[in-house]
């Protein structure tokens, strides 16, 4: 098989085929179009990557990945990428994309194409506006979380949400939506966050029963139809936190809100709620705070039993004597503090410079941190040490850590709702961890590899921007890395349009070349033998044909295809040479029929074809300089070199043509490329070392 062409942007967008933050600067370009056999593209974090998404993005129809959050962004975003239709992922959050969602039309192609987005589609954090088009939805999507907070939509939410059936995350908060909230949401029954706060909605709060899966509701900051506490609340049984401030609720809050088994948080804040405040039997065990401030609450009954935070400040019942000196009608009130890993088995051990305390042997070491950021987790109690120590045995399960060597710090609450938290890890011996170990923690986390319990989905890691993990020590990636990484990024790009412009002209040659390969025969005695045989129409003479037989007769070495034979009869000529059986180096690479090839294997091969190529640079008389490399593997030990094409053969002879000998050298200038690949199956994720040889 021929690679030429487009063929060589799968090839050399192996090398930068991640870059998360990894401070790239400058804009995307029409380029990006060419790599057209790319299935990942993951460009996230980085702050100086901005101006307009180009429409080529279009032309990478085989992506099932598309991060390019926050970055720096502009413009619209193209309808194009209504034509990635094997897209799962879809992250453009966090930029300074403008305009409405592009829908398509009887010309151009829109995001409603996208039916097989079945993981996520975030554009969160943008001043994305005009209507969330009806078109947008439909029974075919399997969309799971769909994040548009923080942009400036406006109109009403489509009726046609009820056609998302798969949908567990559902957050249109910070917008300036309006009209009432469609009624068939609630028979979205898989959502576990539905957020629609700081909007203009307006009518009536509508029945939310039968979203019995919901763990966090959040409808504040809207205008709805002054109206009684929903009996609907109640039914939530897998309610972890309840928001319904300034939504005009009125009477008295129903006690029951307080029995859930998983309620945690009640924010119920001004709203003009009266009478009395009930919290003294059948008290949900979970329940930490309650919050119903700016009320008209005039008595409360509260069991002592209860230990958690109650803020009743500016209601009618903190003015008089009886309740006024409560603590619960103070402004300043004690909260529980963030979670952090216990560091309390390590005593008053400590560490210099940017070393950190293991958790589990209580040593210094130089981990590899980061942040994550969960855009929408089922809970905002982030002094809740259950599910933050639940994360950290889950990390340190999936990333193949040792126990307890996950530490935790900082957890915050942003001003988006979103939680985030400071994560190190550390390694399982020594004090850091190894160049391949660190790009494969930063592959499982930024690519989403790692599954973080269902809590926390989905979140994004980003890994810190000062340290180099595995240096051995906390050196930063310097400038001159950096600059040589992006000014290396661009020098690529521009490299692989002029090789589609070269391969382009080379597959013409190719389709015009003499020699064209059949498929194996045999010889008497029963061995297989390959037979190339000159096209008809070939430039190839007979005394050409001659040089060429005496040439490769000379070629004698175990990495190279031997020459069993000839033919030159009728005006035909064959070349026969020993068959390979074992199929072509890339066939291998990708395990077709079964072949597994490891690195021992691997290091083998390649130094075979090193070996290969200098005997004929080197040792072979003439010297031979291979252009058009075709590597097939012999046995599992080594790689054979062939392909020593026919009619393409360049002689380049003495002044005198009657010289007994010609001095013949093939015109062969290879491109050897070593492509690192991080490719994944099961964790941990396996670092792939491949060696192409492939034809310029």
């Amino acid at each position: 098989m021929d690679h030429t062409g487009y063929d060589a942007s799968f090839y050399l967008f192996e090398l930068i085929r991640t870059l998360p933050g990894m401070n790239i600067k400058g804009k995307l370009n029409d380029s990006i179009g060419l790599l057209t056999e790319l299935t990942y593209l993951d460009l996230s974090s980085n702050m100086d990557l901005g101006g307009p998404l180009p429409a080529s993005i279009g032309e990478l129809k085989k992506l099932t990945n598309l991060a390019l959050n926050s970055n720096n962004f502009i413009g619209s975003i193209p309808s194009s990428i209504g034509l990635l239709l094997n897209l799962d992922w879809l992250d453009l959050a966090d930029n300074q994309l403008t305009g409405p969602l592009p829908i398509s039309s009887a010309t151009t192609p829109g995001l409603d194409n996208l039916t097989n987005t079945s993981i996520c589609s975030h554009f969160n954090k943008n001043n994305l506006s005009g209507t969330i088009s009806a078109s947008l939805f439909s029974t075919k999507m399997s969309l799971i979380h769909m994040i548009f907070d923080s942009n400036s939509f406006s109109g009403p939410i489509p009726d046609t949400i009820g056609f998302a059936q798969k949908l567990q995350t559902l957050q249109l908060d910070n917008n300036k939506l309006s009209g009432n909230i469609p009624i068939n949401i609630n028979s979205l029954s898989g959502l576990c966050v539905l957020n629609l706060a700081n909007n203009q909605l307006s009518g009536r709060i509508p029945s939310l029963s039968q979203l019995t899966n919901l763990s966090l509701l959040n409808l504040s900051n809207n205008s709805f139809t002054p109206s009684t506490a929903p009996s609907w609340f109640s039914t939530l049984t897998s309610l972890n936190s309840l928001a319904m401030e300034n939504t005009q609720l009125t009477g008295q809050i129903p006690g029951g809100l307080f029995a859930l088994d998983q309620i945690k948080q009640v924010l119920l804040d001004s709203n003009q709620f009266n009478g009395t405040l009930d919290i003294s039997s059948n008290l949900g065990q979970n329940l930490q705070n309650v919050s119903i401030r700016n009320n008209n609450i005039t008595e409360a009954n509260i069991t002592s039993s209860y230990n958690g935070s109650i803020s009743l400040v500016n209601n009618p019942l903190c003015q008089s004597a009886k309740y006024s000196n409560n603590l619960y009608c103070q402004s300043q009130q004690k909260h529980l503090p963030p979670y952090s890993t216990s560091l309390a088995n390590c005593k008053s051990a400590s560490c210099t410079g940017t070393q950190k305390l293991n958790p589990r042997s209580c040593t210094c070491a130089y981990p590899f941190s980061g942040l994550m950021v969960f855009r929408a987790a089922t809970f905002n109690d982030i002094s809740d040490s259950n599910k933050f120590q639940e994360i950290e045995s889950s990390l340190w399960e999936q990333l193949k850590l040792a126990s307890n060597s996950v530490y935790i710090s900082d957890v915050a609450i942003t001003l988006n709702k979103y939680i985030e938290a400071n994560v190190a890890l550390f390694p399982l011996s020594g004090i850091n961890f190894s160049t391949s170990d660190a790009i494969r923690l930063l592959t499982i986390l930024d690519n989403q590899i790692y599954e973080a319990p269902e809590i926390f989905r989905p979140y994004y890691f980003i890994k810190r921007q000062d340290q180099l993990p595995g240096s051995g020590s906390s050196s930063s990636i310097s400038k001159a890395a950096v600059a040589g990484i992006a000014v290396g990024g661009c020098i690529i790009l521009i490299a692989i349009a002029l090789l589609t412009v070269y391969g382009l002209k080379q597959r013409r040659k190719v389709r015009e070349a003499a020699a064209i390969a059949s498929p194996f025969g045999y010889l008497t005695d029963g061995v297989a033998v390959a037979i190339k045989r000159a096209a008809q129409g070939s430039m190839q003479g007979a005394q050409e044909f001659k040089y060429e037989i005496e040439l490769l007769s000379r070629v004698h070495h175990k990495n190279l295809v031997g020459l069993v034979g000839f033919c030159y009869e009728h005006g035909e000529q064959l070349l026969v040479y020993e068959y390979i059986s074992n199929g072509t180096l890339r066939e291998n690479l990708l395990g077709k029929d079964g072949m597994y090839l490891d690195w021992r294997k691997r290091l083998q091969i390649a130094l075979g074809a090193a070996r290969g190529l200098a005997y004929l640079h080197e040792l072979a008389n003439p010297p031979i300089i291979h252009r058009d490399i075709k590597s097939t593997v012999r046995n599992v030990s080594y790689l054979t070199l062939g392909n020593f094409r026919l009619s393409r053969v360049m002689c380049v002879e003495s002044v005198s043509r009657h010289l007994a000998s010609a001095l013949c050298i093939i015109l062969l200038l290879p491109l050897v490329r070593c492509a690192f690949s991080l490719r994944h199956s099961s964790l941990p994720t396996l670092v792939k070392f491949e060696v192409h040889f492939h034809k310029l």
